[in-house]
């Protein structure tokens, strides 16, 4: 089973061709997927239409499912650079908390699912998120290559929060 958002989703192809080639011994996969949803039951994106909440439930009781041996978890940290993710219940916001807050409890909330996961006998690997930057990467170096010569090259900067990458790795371990 592969869990996230749409940095999971963007591995479909691949998944696929590996499916289509035989090359999975026998095995299928489950994508469960939302886009700009985090893979925990306790917070939900502010914005509206989103159940992450509900969602995230409903992808860790399959997960739980005896025909799953192994469940894959990845995501994207733009919740730690903004300020888009609220607790909530039944897919309503109740509150408002730090960004510190939101990282700690996302990250106490993964801890908890790979302990449940594991102890019922599956294999979770989870993937280290992307370092996220403020402009697109191929775009800067296509612009880049053709203004370069010119004086016009750009730069770009990593957004993503330091040590996030270790405490989602801390927390997998």
């Amino acid at each position: 089973m592969f869990w996230g958002d749409s940095h999971v989703q963007q591995l479909y192809p691949v998944i696929q061709k590996l499916h289509d080639e035989d090359a999975m011994d026998d095995h299928g996969a489950i994508l469960a997927v939302a886009t700009a949803c985090a893979p925990t039951e306790h917070m939900n994106n502010f914005d509206k239409g989103f159940h992450c909440d509900s969602f995230s439930r409903l992808a860790m009781m399959r997960g739980e499912e005896g025909d799953v041996d192994t469940v894959f978890i990845g995501f994207a940290t733009w919740w730690s650079i903004q300020d888009n993710l609220c607790p909530s219940v039944n897919g309503r916001c109740v509150g408002r908390v730090s960004a510190e807050e939101v990282r700690r409890r996302f990250l106490q909330e993964l801890c908890e699912h790979i302990h449940e996961l594991k102890g019922r006998g599956k294999r979770v690997i989870v993937s280290l998120p992307f370092p996220i930057f403020d402009r697109s990467i191929p775009d800067l170096e296509v612009r880049n290559a053709v203004f370069g010569r010119f004086g016009f090259e750009g730069v770009s900067r990593e957004l993503t929060l330091p040590g996030v990458r270790e405490e989602v790795s801390s927390a997998a371990s």
